[in-house]
């Protein structure tokens, strides 16, 4: 098969052959143009075959059922999916479409399916009590969620892996801008559950 000008992979990742060959990063170049491709086109698709950065870390090619996952990596796999997808406790964001990233990258990062991913975050509605007194205020299950994986939030961003940078820069990388990765993830969150943490000082 013959390809014209401009038609071959490398063309169209704007390199040459003999530049991919020889650059230090190249999965990550061919993995940044099928996350750009899948952009433009508007598709919830992430490239499985190549689910880390880091070409050293071994690839689990074994899928797992979320409740076969233990409680702590469950904690920290939730804790990410809040840090990385920011849309999941956004009021705003199409509640059609608001899990499908994170439930995609938990398959292509952790191997790990989550069929009703949104009882993760909502399940139970609203919260009405806590700390077993009624509340003035009703509120989204998802704030909840929120305050209980502060602790793992926090250690994820105030001393971020070198992993986590990675995972930061490519979904969420308005973070890596201004003071802190703690404290830009924390601002647009308190926007949205602020009333929430003082109702339970």
């Amino acid at each position: 098969m013959e390809l014209q000008d401009g038609e071959t992979i490398f063309d169209k990742m704007n390199t040459t052959y003999d530049e991919f060959r020889t650059t230090e990063n190249n999965i990550a170049k061919v993995r940044e143009y099928y996350k750009e491709k899948a952009k433009k086109a508007r598709k919830h698709e992430m490239p499985w075959w190549i689910s880390s950065e880091d070409d050293e870390k071994p690839v689990n090619f074994t899928l797992r059922l979320w409740n076969s996952v233990d409680a702590d990596e469950r904690k920290t796999l939730i804790a990410y999916c809040l840090i990385l997808f920011p849309e999941i406790w956004m009021p705003d964001a199409n509640s059609k479409t608001k899990y499908n990233q994170a439930s995609l990258w938990l398959c292509s990062f952790a191997q790990v399916v989550f069929p009703n991913i949104r009882d993760a975050f909502t399940a139970g509605g609203k919260v009405a009590y806590e700390n077993g007194r009624r509340l003035t205020t009703r509120y989204p299950q998802v704030y909840k969620t929120i305050i209980e994986h502060l602790p793992i939030i926090k250690q994820l961003l105030e001393r971020p892996t070198k992993e986590t940078i990675e995972l930061v820069a490519e979904f969420n990388p308005l973070l890596l801008q201004g003071k802190g990765l703690y404290r830009n993830w924390g601002t647009p969150a308190k926007t949205c559950v602020l009333n929430f943490i003082y109702s339970l000082n």
